[in-house]
């Protein structure tokens, strides 16, 4: 049985689960600030795209939009959506800066925002939780482990593998069907093969192939 890579797994949380959000979060805070000031201290103005330069995925925008003045002026613009040619946007320009538009972030991307960065959280806690489950199990295993022979009832294939249901008898007469993945070939139906188990707290069995066929 491999002992599971708990030092990778932590790892993986503290990118995924705890820095990336950390910085996500960070970003979102400083937008938060960023939109206040527009819309409080900025002028509402209705502009249309008339300049845009895709580089990769991003478009480098420019709009033109009417001053208090009665001047019409080129800005550069943050959109936060794509945009077309002469598409009319509604953003927020500031006293001391007229050369640059900004416009709020729509529900959209701010629920796209929210659903990616929560999925990276999440991903990041189901490693850890993942590795710490397995390691539970390695450690009852290797210090309780009984070696015994299990019959193959049946199995099934899964993306990561073939998982074998293998009928345990434990030393007490109790039987019990338990799910093993096996890693090379396929158990057979009714024969018997090399098992280490071990009994739960809730008395349910956890167990491993020691069988050198199926490892």
């Amino acid at each position: 049985m491999k002992r599971p890579n708990m030092k990778a797994a932590i790892v993986l949380f503290v990118i995924m689960g705890v820095a990336v959000p950390l910085i996500f979060a960070v970003a979102a805070v400083k937008g938060v600030f960023t939109e206040s000031e527009y819309t409080e201290e900025g002028r509402q103005v209705s502009c249309h795209v008339n300049g845009i330069v895709t580089v990769g995925r991003k478009q480098q925008v420019t709009v033109s939009y009417q001053a208090e003045s009665g001047e019409w002026l080129t800005a550069d613009c943050t959109p936060n959506k794509k945009v077309v040619m002469s598409e009319q946007l509604t953003g927020y320009v500031l006293p001391d800066d007229p050369y640059y538009v900004y416009c709020k972030p729509g529900a959209e991307v701010m629920a796209l925002f929210i659903l990616f960065v929560g999925g990276i959280a999440v991903g990041g806690w189901a490693a850890l939780i993942t590795a710490l489950r397995e390691k539970r199990r390695y450690d009852l295993i290797m210090s309780c482990g009984v070696h015994t022979k299990a019959q193959a009832a049946s199995w099934y294939r899964q993306q990561n593998g073939v998982t074998g249901q293998f009928r345990i008898v434990t030393q007490t007469g109790r039987e019990e069907i338990v799910d093993i993945v096996v890693t090379k070939g396929s158990p057979v139906v009714g024969e018997y093969y090399d098992v280490v188990y071990a009994e739960k707290p809730d008395g349910k069995l956890v167990a491993e192939l020691t069988d050198e066929q199926l490892r």
